[in-house]
């Protein structure tokens, strides 16, 4: 055997290229397969690569029944799409699945073509003392639907950080959450979806020191608890539905360590309430969506409590999505109008972000000058997006034209992606005095007028060497098509120039 198997950091380096759990082989059953394969095939070619090839098959898990099937073949039967147990194993006979059972990191626990019965859990549970089953999982993503989620607490080790939590079954099962925290006093990330407005507080009582929650509903008991966390770093709420939430009477502080907030729900006025109750907020990043009431008026408000709670040191990622009903817009579309000048510009001192994406029903009505503001303001922007849902539906409106783009190129030397609509009906003269800007790869020109498709994509290419548009217009698909002849010509000819130069 080759010395550089001998180094277990490479040995196990490579063999987790095999992982048949990666996102790679996720959409593609016959990649996973293979790698499954090779893994099976490593294992058995010696002791040394046996135990790397096994960490790896077995590292992340659906469910438990291939674990049952490690148990002799005469103590179980598959009946009726479910495991069951004819004859109880002895003590011996769980060796080989502890064995593997105590590699598993990740699992997967829902119900599959095959499920576990009950006479197979109850075998377990009384065979295998709790907290033994899976002494290393450390991320556990499970269904309340599944019969093996009421089992779990029982089953996990001291290690757990992660569990995600989809509740699609009878509410009763919500019972066995308290369970998950006190068996794990580890637990750092928890996530509760729900299609059900289900009571998960006693699962948020239960957590000593989350980091990171994500719920499905918050109501005004599970804030009372969850704003007094002290390590709370991430609160993702997907659905915020009750108003208002008071800061809660044990604290006046809340959420003292929190830096990631996303809020979403149907009236933006629910997330406004709750990001008001905000005390002193040490924020970077904010994403908040909302579906409803999303007037100029709404907005606005919406805007000036974010200027209220971010600090402009602190704030690097903001998020604000606000849509509506396309025939509420229609039918009083002043009611929806937003100016750049009056409504963000006090946006522009927040010289720190990284990422800003703005997307109302009407946008903010920019123009070549406010493009250059906004340029200038933001030199570390990586993300830029401004969209209007509806604006191509107004009779009179006006964009930035592409010359804006070259104070993008200026100023903003680290910009990668940009969603921005601009007039391209007529394209700028080619200047030689711009500086390419080779960093932005990605444009969506949204609704973007434009004329003759060659000289845009010139004057782009000029600017952006290494920029792809985005968009299935016909016409701007041109252009990208320009673009990217432009940019293969170009490589060719810099290929054919060192070439020429090292040979002299």
């Amino acid at each position: 055997m080759h010395r550089c198997w001998e180094v277990a950091e490479l040995t196990n380096f490579i063999f987790r290229e095999l992982d048949p759990y990666t996102k790679q082989c996720s959409g593609d059953p016959e990649l996973r397969r293979t790698n499954a394969l090779a893994l099976y095939r490593l294992a058995t070619t010696c002791r040394w690569l046996s135990e790397f090839a096994l960490d790896v098959l077995w590292r992340s898990n659906d469910g438990l029944v291939s674990l049952f099937k490690c148990l002799p073949s005469q103590s179980w039967v598959i009946s009726d799409g479910l495991l069951k147990i004819t004859s109880p194993p002895v003590p011996k006979d769980w060796d080989r699945f502890m064995r593997y059972s105590s590699r598993i990191k990740m699992l997967l626990a829902h119900d599959f073509d095959i499920t576990l019965d009950i006479s197979a859990l109850e075998c377990l549970h009384a065979a295998i003392p709790s907290g033994s089953v899976l002494p290393g999982v450390h991320s556990i993503s499970c269904r309340t639907s599944s019969m093996l989620f009421t089992y779990l607490p029982f089953m996990i080790g001291p290690r757990l950080l992660t569990i995600l939590i989809s509740h699609d079954g009878p509410d009763f099962r919500l019972s066995a959450l308290p369970s998950f925290g006190f068996q794990s006093r580890t637990l750092k990330y928890v996530s509760v979806t729900s299609e059900s407005f289900g009571d998960i507080s006693p699962l948020i009582y239960d957590i000593p020191n989350p980091h990171l929650l994500e719920l499905q509903f918050l109501h005004q008991r599970c804030y009372n608890q969850v704003a007094t966390f002290q390590n709370l770093r991430s609160l993702f709420i997907w659905n915020v539905e009750e108003m208002p939430f008071p800061s809660p009477p044990s604290t006046n502080a809340p959420f003292p360590a929190l830096r990631d907030l996303k809020l979403s729900g149907t009236d933006i006025s629910f997330s406004l309430n709750l990001l008001s109750s905000l005390k002193s907020p040490l924020l970077t990043v904010l994403h908040i969506r909302a579906s409803s009431n999303s007037t100029s008026i709404m907005s606005t408000a919406v805007l000036n409590v974010i200027y209220k709670k971010c600090s402009v040191f602190q704030l690097t990622h903001l998020y604000l999505y606000l849509c509506e009903e396309k025939e509420d817009v229609a039918a009083d579309p002043a009611t929806y109008t937003l100016e750049f000048s009056r409504v963000l510009t006090p946006l522009l001192a927040y010289r720190s972000l990284r990422e800003l994406a703005l997307s109302t029903p009407l946008g903010f009505n920019l123009d070549d000058t406010a493009v250059d503001l906004v340029a200038r303001a933001w030199p570390q922007i990586e993300g830029l997006y401004f969209a209007g849902d509806f604006t191509r539906n107004l009779e009179d409106v006006s964009y930035p034209t592409l010359a804006a783009l070259v104070s993008i190129a200026r100023h903003c030397p680290s910009l990668r992606n940009l969603w921005l609509t601009v007039d391209a009906s007529i394209a700028p003269p080619l200047c030689g005095t711009n500086v390419p800007h080779h960093a932005l790869e990605v444009w969506y020109p949204c609704f973007s007028p434009i004329g003759d498709p060659e000289p845009v994509a010139q004057f782009l290419a000029s600017l952006f060497p290494s920029l792809s548009i985005t968009d299935t217009y016909l016409t701007w698909e041109q252009v990208g098509v320009q673009l990217f002849d432009m940019q293969l010509t170009g490589g060719r000819n810099s290929l054919h120039e060192f070439l020429v130069t090292n040979a002299k």
